[in-house]
């Protein structure tokens, strides 16, 4: 046979003399039967009888040879699908980068962390955290508790305009961590969208409320009051703003809600 095996059957009209080197006897062969060509491999020949003719088939493929090339088959397909998912995720990968110019992580989750917050109208909130999430919330934390924001508040020894600028620092950084959340995580992520809710929150509903009404003028004011703070200290002067008593009472309120918010940051960060 030339060029290798092939499985289908060959049929000539051979001379009886080519039969003894073509195929095994296996019984009588007259002149003029059809019979395979020279074989390179063990054939497999079987004798058939139609009428008058004598047939001898031979198929030129044993069956263990067929096994091997049907596993062989089969391995070949096994790669090939593990060849197309490695390039699929490959290209998810690729996407993913491009279009947030970050590498993906791995959002790996934690058990579901339940709890509650009254200050800002924030409510109840159901959060199963990834990375991601305690990333931010941990930042906030640190920034809550790194500052007078989440310290209380004591009118004989702190001052409000330093309070004042805490609670300025502590918004723009809250703010810079909320834009900086890749938005298709926001889109396709409930615990992730709570986070920015309840951060939002803190920072619109309550923080921005007691600023618009306060601040400016508390610091008008006390940036009047030089005179005064060269002779006393700056505790002492500012009890003298006109409305004191209702502005502290409005911070305190304030403040004690931001000390609640990071005790829930802290249990869901550090527990």
């Amino acid at each position: 046979m030339m060029g290798g095996v092939n499985p289908r059957v060959q049929q000539y009209r051979a001379d009886p003399k080519k039969i003894d080197t073509a195929v095994p006897k296996i019984g009588p062969v007259s002149s003029g039967v059809p019979i395979p060509v020279e074989m390179s491999v063990p054939a497999l020949a079987k004798v058939e009888s139609a009428g008058e003719k004598t047939l001898i088939r031979v198929s030129l493929l044993p069956e263990s040879l067929k096994i091997e090339l049907a596993d062989r088959s089969i391995a070949l397909t096994v790669w090939l699908v593990i060849g197309f998912i490695a390039l699929t995720i490959g290209i998810r990968v690729w996407i993913s980068y491009w279009r947030n110019k970050r590498w993906p992580r791995p959002w790996s989750r934690l058990s579901i962390v339940k709890g509650e917050v009254t200050f800002a109208g924030i409510g109840k909130f159901e959060i199963s955290p990834n990375t991601e999430d305690l990333q931010i919330a941990h930042r906030i934390w640190t920034e809550l508790k790194t500052r007078k924001a989440a310290l209380p508040f004591d009118p004989e020894h702190d001052v409000i305009t330093e309070v004042y600028d805490s609670w300025y620092v502590l918004f723009g950084k809250t703010r810079d961590l909320i834009a900086n959340i890749p938005a298709t995580l926001i889109q396709k992520d409930h615990s992730t969208r709570e986070i920015v809710r309840i951060s939002l929150a803190v920072l619109n509903d309550g923080l921005r409320p007691h600023l618009t009404r306060w601040q400016a003028r508390y610091r008008s004011w006390y940036a009047t009051q030089k005179e005064e703070l060269a002779v006393r200290s700056p505790q002492e002067v500012q009890k003298d703003f006109p409305g004191y008593e209702e502005l502290i009472k409005d911070l305190i309120t304030v403040n004690e809600g931001l000390i609640k918010y990071a005790e829930q940051l802290y249990h869901l960060t550090h527990l």
